[in-house]
Parts: structure tokens; C-alpha cells; sequence
């Protein structure tokens, strides 16, 4: 089959593959037409061919895709040649203002003046898979895999939208699974005795007894503090040029209700300020913790980050022997799978106190 395209004035003939297809309506079998064609669109950037398949029911409108194709080939192209990976990074960011977090927005900042500067120089219509490799071999040398997926993540998406032809296959350094520290009960428990009155009492108690991130602690309010639970609704994230703003999670599954005991509601009140259950920013809080590793009278072991309370809070549900599923729910997480990741480590400590019930069980009925 054929269709006609005005293509620059001329009129263009396409053969389209045609196929007959069923399927199933309110229990009827219905056949319909298939069309499917690959198309020659023009040269990109580089001088190369550019193929493109498109397939569907109507041709006329596989007719107005590739009109569209061929439009946006030819714009892109002539995009790309006039800018520097920069700039168009530059216009990436604005773009996405809107759409993304501030504390996205603020990371891509960070990216775009510390990384890759030289690739970031070169004009965008002449960056290749080997310039972008070889660029990302000299920032591993000095630069955490996260760091490295960061920066090759951004300067990737910047790509697809000018240099969509592109294909961006690069080798980036290997994860490394992190050590996580899992502090336990008596480590808390002695922590919690030196905190107490200290700015950090009521963060600690959040974080280590709630499972709440620093974000999460910054942006909790007095009307979400009841007498057994407390709401997690909001994060508290940084910002560009040193600003706060409140934002909601990131999915559905941020947004949870957290049980919590009378005296702990009562603690919370009573430690308010201006209707916010403390006063420091998710920064302060994690920079006021940080100290605490060269205060004398503290000695904390390396791992005991902020965020290892959460850790704690998390294998303790496990050791009481809570799903899996309600665990996830209290902590944000949307299924199992970050437990078992993340926290596969402690599954071997949680066995062992499993086994040790499993002994004392059998004891008491051959008694």
C-alpha cells in the first residue's frame, strides 16, 4: 500500500507493510487493518542516516507522524549546531524548573558547575560516544560511582533532547555497596541520654523511634501531631541560593501515618516552635550530627550517620517480627524490595534471634 507526503514541496511515496489483525471486543472477534513502515528521515548532526520505524491503524496519521519526525530532525539538527553542551545544559535546567523539586533542580546546579567541564565546553553537534567516554574515564578518577552516574545521567538527558540520534552506550564505574552500620538498642539507648535537652533530642527521637528522614523531621508540624500517630505529609529540602521549601513525597507511598506513644506526642508539643516540631533545617540537622564525631564525651562510631537511625528503626521492626510489607509502609518505601536490599544485612542478626526463641521454645516443651 502507498500514501503520499508532501515533503519539501515534493510529493513523497511511502509502501507501507499492511497486515490484518483481531481482536477481541465485548466478547466478538473484530479484525482491523495494521500498517508499518521504516523511514528514511534525513542526517543528523554527525552526517548520519537516520532511520525511524512507525506503525498503527491509520496511515493518514502515520503520514502526519513522520511529517513530524522529519520536522523535529531538522530542528534539533539545527539546535545542536549552535550551541555547547553548556548551554544547552543551561536551558535543560530552566526547563525542568517547574516540573522538578528544588532540591532536584539544586542537585543538577551542582553538577553543572563542578562536572565535566571540558565536555561541557565542546560544541553539542560534535560530542561523541568516545568523547563522552573518555571524559567520564577522567572523572572517575577522582569521583564516587554516585557522583559519576549523577553527572552522566544529567549530561545524558541533555542529550537525548539535541542529540536524540545519539546512542549513549558508556561504561561507568561499578557500584559499591555501601557498609551500612545498624546501631543497636543499647547504642540508642545511651545516645538518647546525651541528647536529651540538646537541639537534636527530638530529630533523634523521630528518626531513631519513627524511622522519619532529616527532610521529614524539618517539615513536621503540630497539626500532624496526635495524641498515638503522627502524619508524614511534607519534606523540608533545600533549595537554589540557601532556601527551604516544603514539598510533598516523591510517590503516594511517602504519604503515611506513623504510630507513636502518649509520651512521645506529649514530648513533641512540648518541644514546638512556631508550630514546627523543631526548629532546624534538614541541613543543620545532618551538619549538627555530623559534629557530634569530634565532640568529646560522644565517641560515635563512623557509622552512625543521621540517617543509620533510620536504619535502626528499621531492624527493630524486623526483629519484632513485623511484615515486611507494614515495615515498608511506615518507612516510605512503595514495596519490599528496598528492605531487602538495603537492609539484607540484617536478616543473619534477626535469624539468630529467631533460632535462640526456636531453642527456647523447644526447652520449654520437653520440659
Amino acid at each position: 500500500m502507498q500514501g503520499l507526503l508532501l515533503r519539501g514541496g515534493i510529493m513523497a511515496d511511502y509502501n507501507f507493510k499492511e497486515e490484518t489483525r483481531s481482536e477481541k471486543v465485548n466478547g466478538r472477534v473484530k479484525r482491523y487493518k495494521w500498517y508499518s513502515i521504516q523511514v528514511y528521515l534525513g542526517k543528523d548532526a554527525d552526517g548520519k542516516k537516520v532511520y525511524r520505524r512507525f506503525s498503527g491503524r491509520d496511515k493518514n496519521e502515520l503520514l502526519r507522524q513522520i511529517a513530524q519526525a522529519e520536522a523535529d530532525l531538522k530542528e534539533v539538527k539545527e539546535k545542536a549546531e549552535a550551541k555547547t553542551l553548556g548551554e544547552a545544559l543551561e536551558e535543560y535546567i530552566v526547563s525542568r524548573t517547574a516540573v522538578c523539586s528544588p532540591s532536584t533542580i539544586r542537585g543538577y546546579r551542582i553538577v553543572q558547575r563542578n562536572a565535566l567541564q571540558d565536555l561541557q565546553s565542546r560544541d553539542i553537534a560534535e560530542i561523541t560516544q568516545q568523547d563522552i567516554q573518555l571524559a567520564m574515564n577522567e572523572y572517575a578518577k577522582d569521583h564516587s560511582p554516585k557522583s559519576c552516574r549523577n553527572a552522566h545521567g544529567l549530561m545524558s538527558s541533555v542529550l537525548k533532547v539535541y542529540r536524540p540520534e545519539l546512542l549513549i552506550r558508556t561504561t561507568l564505574p561499578q557500584k559499591v555497596k555501601p557498609d551500612i552500620y545498624v546501631p543497636d538498642q543499647h547504642e540508642i539507648k545511651a545516645l538518647y541520654l546525651k541528647l536529651k535537652g540538646t537541639p537534636l533530642e527530638i530529630p533523634f527521637l523521630l528518626a531513631s523511634q519513627c524511622g522519619l528522614r532529616s527532610s521529614e523531621v524539618a517539615a513536621l508540624t503540630l497539626d500532624r501531631v496526635h495524641d498515638d500517630y503522627i502524619e508524614v505529609v511534607e519534606a523540608c529540602v533545600p533549595g537554589e541560593d540557601n532556601t527551604y521549601c516544603r514539598k510533598g513525597p516523591k510517590s503516594v507511598s511517602g504519604y503515611r501515618k506513623i504510630p507513636i506513644s502518649s509520651e512521645m506526642a506529649k514530648k513533641l508539643r512540648e518541644h514546638a516552635v512556631k508550630g514546627n516540631v523543631t526548629p532546624l533545617k534538614s541541613t543543620n540537622i545532618s551538619c549538627d550530627w555530623s559534629k557530634l564525631h569530634s565532640r568529646k564525651g560522644y565517641m560515635l562510631n563512623k557509622g552512625l550517620t543521621f540517617h543509620a537511625l533510620r536504619h535502626h528503626f528499621c531492624s527493630k521492626c524486623l526483629l519484632m517480627g513485623m511484615p515486611q510489607k507494614y515495615i515498608a509502609t511506615l518507612m516510605g518505601h512503595g514495596s519490599t524490595d528496598m528492605i531487602e536490599k538495603v537492609y539484607e544485612h540484617i536478616f543473619p542478626s534477626a535469624m539468630e534471634e529467631f533460632a535462640a526463641k526456636l531453642r527456647e521454645d523447644m526447652d520449654s516443651f520437653e520440659a
